[in-house]
């Protein structure tokens, strides 16, 4: 059995695959089963795909193609083929450091989630900058619940699955995971390079609100449901999202806020409204931070 399964999603990447390729040729000197989903969107992905791995030994490397339309999708499809202990999932266009993952599992072995630290390359500008401001704990993970920068143990994924929705799906899933109650191990180690600035990376797109209405109601669903408190990761990734929402809405105040979210069919009371938009202030005042 595999040490660690790594699933990735691979769309419209067609030009664009040297990132993947350069990990993807030294991570095979690990104990790593690498999980390829081509979300088949056009046709050039699949042959510059196919012709790569042509030059690769197989033998670690699962290729699925299907159209599925959305990361969340084929992710699940990933999830479902992947065989290993500890399962991580990695975007195409970033760069996971493979041997710090596997650093990070050895040091954390009685663990169910390992979460570490990373760093973000502006493809533009060249610059590149650390988490190291970053809360590496709890609030940390609701301030920026990147998902590429965890690895999880695979049976406490069981059952879980991914939303169809394009736009903070990845959310909805650790909400599921009731991160409070399971045995998170927080490293200093540097897992994982986010790249921004890429034209066709699907936040840049855009901004779909029907997808972010849908993830901030899944979201406080899971608050209620498994933990119900004031400071809950669910709550603090919710108001990331309304963050995104009142930017979008160009709102003011918090009776004008709850107001449009009542006309949005948003079921949410006034307690909570009021813990969002204090998570809010706390994710601008990091940014700012993190800016300076």
């Amino acid at each position: 059995m595999h040490k660690l399964s790594c699933v990735v999603p691979v769309t419209k990447m067609a030009g664009e695959l040297e990132i993947l390729e350069s990990w993807v040729k030294k991570a095979c000197n690990f104990n790593l089963e690498i999980v390829i989903i081509h979300d088949v969107q056009d046709s050039n992905t699949g042959i510059e795909l196919d012709e790569f791995f042509k030059t690769q030994n197989m033998q670690k490397i699962k290729f699925i193609e299907k159209a599925l339309g959305s990361p969340g999708l084929a992710r699940n499809l990933g999830l479902n083929e992947a065989t290993g202990q500890w399962i991580t999932f990695w975007d195409c266009d970033d760069l996971p450091n493979v041997e710090e993952v596997f650093k990070s599992i050895d040091d954390n072995p009685n663990c169910e989630v390992i979460v570490g630290r990373y760093k973000i390359h502006d493809k533009v500008s060249g610059i590149e900058t650390s988490s190291l401001i970053s809360r590496l704990n709890y609030r940390g993970i609701g301030e920026n619940p990147g998902l590429w920068r965890m690895v999880f143990r695979k049976d406490v994924l069981e059952g879980v699955k991914f939303n169809s929705i394009r736009m903070a799906e990845d959310q909805i899933f650790l909400s599921q995971l009731n991160l409070k109650n399971r045995q998170v191990a927080f490293t200093e180690r540097f897992l994982y390079t986010y790249f921004t600035g890429r034209k066709a990376q699907l936040t840049q797109s855009v901004i779909n609100i029907h997808d972010l209405l849908i993830a901030f109601d899944h979201l406080l669903l899971s608050h209620r449901k498994f933990e119900n408190e004031k400071k809950s990761l669910s709550l603090m990734m919710a108001a990331r999202i309304l963050l995104t929402l009142v930017k979008n809405f160009q709102l003011k105040g918090v009776f004008e806020l709850k107001k449009k979210l009542k006309l949005l069919d948003r079921k949410i009371t006034t307690l909570e409204l009021i813990t969002l938009l204090s998570n809010i202030n706390r994710i601008i005042l990091r940014k700012i931070s993190n800016e300076n």
